[in-house]
């Protein structure tokens, strides 16, 4: 091992020779190594192998909470080992300053090289509730069988909640549920939020119920029994 990266390190690809590709199985799963350069923790240049499971297989960079800072969210392998053929799991990370904020695990979600899958992952906003973003992790698969998945989740600001997550060629529904908005200092909900369907532009649309909260909760006055 020349280096050990930490969480949310960027490398940059090399170009292998003709012909050369290693791959080799690991925690399960079998993806390529990948020739890379990049610097250390401690800013020492480097050139060597990174296995493709540890590399995210998309990322965005945005201010999710609006106070200036970015933060990174990734989509990639779960770290957990692959206990048997069918346990394939992905995992989405919300990364601020090389602090992880949140994971999720995607039960099902296909990103290793054997599923020949092309991933997507977007942050979508909904003009109704702009302050809170909703992430999408999708795959579209062309190995043992074509189709598409796409899983969506909520972001509060604290956890990343699966709301949906669908095969949508044979509409064949994964996990569906509701995401739990909570008022601020508070475990009362303030809303929810569930899937509905999908437009024609192919954007996801929502459903949201909204709760009226007690006068404490709001921070009015206190009514006390004499």
């Amino acid at each position: 091992m020349l280096a050990l990266l930490p969480m949310n390190s960027t490398v940059t690809n090399l170009a292998y020779p003709d012909g050369f590709i290693p791959q080799s199985s690991r925690k399960g799963y079998s993806d390529i190594w990948h020739k890379v350069k990049g610097k250390t923790a401690e800013g020492k240049p480097f050139t060597g192998f990174v296995w493709g499971g540890d590399i995210a297989k998309g990322w965005r960079k945005t201010d999710l909470d609006g106070d200036g800072a970015l933060e990174i969210v990734t989509l990639g392998l779960s770290p957990s080992p692959r206990a048997e053929l069918t346990d394939i799991r992905a995992e989405l990370r919300v990364i601020k300053q090389g602090k992880l904020l949140a994971r999720k695990e995607i039960k099902g979600l296909c990103l290793f090289k054997d599923c020949d899958t092309s991933p997507l992952l977007r942050i979508l906003t909904d003009p109704a509730h702009p302050e809170v973003r909703f992430f999408e992790a999708s795959t579209l698969f062309e190995g043992c069988e074509t189709g598409m998945e796409r899983a969506f989740f909520l972001w509060d600001g604290r956890e990343i909640q699966l709301i949906y997550h669908a095969e949508f060629l044979t509409k064949t529904v994964f996990q569906k549920g509701k995401a739990v908005i909570k008022a601020e200092g508070s475990e009362l909900p303030l809303r929810t939020c569930r899937f509905s369907h999908i437009n024609a532009s192919f954007e996801p649309v929502w459903i949201w119920e909204e709760f009226a909260l007690p006068v404490a909760a709001q921070g009015g006055p206190i009514a006390r029994a004499k």
